[in-house]
């Protein structure tokens, strides 16, 4: 009975999907992804990965609902192939492609995928995580030496690139995109090794500075080698590929066609930032200029976007009220602070800077200890809580104003990169929506002039 049954949902999901995917094969240039989510929340996002992603503000597109045994489905327009991102697992979508999916949202090597272009996503599935120093792995591929851990990195890449040879019938662009990704993921993984082997052999200050300074003649020709030659405007759609740039562009001087191309959305990306720190209090004609010299039409259109959403909330604007979550699963909001000067620490437990400025964190919160007009809130934006709490354990940072979120509740704040702070007045006002970290020497000042102002 139990295989009968069991040959029957068998046969009932593979009848869903044939529908689906003869559904998806009329429906033009719409996306449907279909399946079941394990470690996920209720409401999540399909994530765009490409080079506009950096020039645009979080937003609430391509939502992904999820019911109470994990089912969900979602369809959306798409005019060229790109990639997005559930959780940990990269996905590479075409115009027209349907995929059944089992997701787990925290350990992508336990999904798997079913219907078009299939294939590329079972192996995207193990893609490394930028954040977290590529193949090093958040540092667990540190080895006694540099040395070693140098080979094993570039063992890690020559593995991998037999891997995607392993798949079969995988498009041409793809593969020479995905074989880009392993050499970026190499590039970035040595850049890493200056955080990760101090950090994982518990250095000190001073011994780190040591390290690093001989690290850099040891590191530098793998650089100087592996980033030349390496210009290439198709390879801005690999988001690995955008953070090691500046480290790429460094090592090529020459002025070629493709390095044109890549300065432009570089500029793009300098001129975003420029938007996200605005106070709309100010002339910002000149920002509207510039925006409208900008050639590449996505771009421009990406930056008008996030010009008219920042004039709408910034500096001098009431707060939005958001809920956090404590350690004990208690729901707090934002609000239950008005009346004190707000100084929120954004991090997660995959952010190695983030957990840098943890020490000049806890200096601040010394300092002002008696200080019953301000608090200092570390706002974890981790997806995986069970790892949120373990770090708060391990690290004895089990304290009342420690607390979670998921990020889609601070769509209003713009939260794309981390570490971030976020400081708001008495009066519940924004003070900075993008201020200076706990390390940084203008921080205090700042902080005592929000102060003065209460005591006045």
């Amino acid at each position: 009975m139990k295989t009968y049954l069991k040959q029957i949902s068998i046969i009932m999901v593979l009848s869903t999907f044939v529908n689906f995917h003869v559904h998806c094969q009329t429906s033009g240039k719409n996306v449907y992804l279909n399946g079941k989510i394990i470690n996920a929340k209720n409401e999540i996002q399909v994530e765009e990965m490409s080079e506009l992603k950096d020039l645009k503000l979080p937003d609430s597109l391509r939502l992904l609902l999820i019911d109470s045994t994990g089912n969900f489905s979602i369809s959306f327009k798409l005019l060229k192939p790109n990639y997005y991102r559930i959780g940990r697992n990269i996905l590479y979508l075409s115009p027209g492609d349907s995929l059944f999916m089992n997701i787990d949202y925290n350990n992508s090597d336990n999904s798997t995928f079913y219907g078009k272009n299939a294939k590329i996503n079972e192996y995207l599935k193990s893609t490394p995580f930028p954040k977290a120093g590529s193949f090093l792995e958040a540092g667990d591929n540190i080895k006694a030496t540099l040395t070693e851990t140098i080979n094993l990195i570039i063992l890690k890449a020559k593995n991998r690139r037999i891997f995607l040879d392993s798949f079969k019938n995988v498009p041409p662009k793809i593969k020479l995109l995905e074989k880009a990704r392993i050499k970026a993921d190499l590039i970035n993984s040595l850049i890493y090794v200056d955080f990760y082997f101090p950090y994982m052999h518990k250095f000190s200050e001073d011994s780190a500075l040591q390290f690093r300074k001989g690290s850099k003649k040891i590191i530098g020709p793998y650089l100087r080698y592996y980033c030349k030659n390496f210009i290439n405007a198709d390879f801005l759609k690999i988001a690995v590929y955008r953070v090691i740039l500046s480290e790429i562009l460094k090592r090529n001087t020459n002025k070629t066609n493709q390095f044109e191309l890549v300065q432009q959305w570089l500029n793009a990306k300098v001129l975003f930032q420029k938007i996200k720190e605005i106070n709309k209090k100010d002339d910002n004609s000149n920002i509207e200029y510039e925006i409208k010299k900008i050639i590449q039409k996505d771009y421009q259109s990406y930056l008008l976007a996030a010009f008219k959403k920042v004039i709408q909330f910034n500096i001098g604007d009431d707060a939005i009220d958001f809920d956090m979550v404590n350690y004990n699963g208690e729901v707090v909001s934002l609000s239950k602070y008005k009346g004190k000067t707000i100084f929120i620490d954004l991090w997660a437990t995959w952010c190695l800077p983030c957990i840098e400025e943890f020490p000049f964190l806890d200096s601040l919160k010394q300092k002002y200890k008696d200080n019953s007009n301000l608090v200092f809130i570390s706002l974890s934006i981790d997806n995986n809580n069970k790892a949120w709490k373990k770090y708060l354990i391990e690290k004895g940072k089990m304290h009342e104003t420690e607390y979670i979120i998921d990020k889609l509740k601070l769509t209003a704040y713009s939260i794309e990169v981390i570490p971030r702070t976020i400081i708001i007045t008495k009066d519940y006002k924004i003070a900075m929506l993008d201020g200076p970290l706990p390390s940084a020497k203008e921080t205090k000042n700042i902080i005592n002039s929000l102060l003065e102002k209460i005591n006045r």
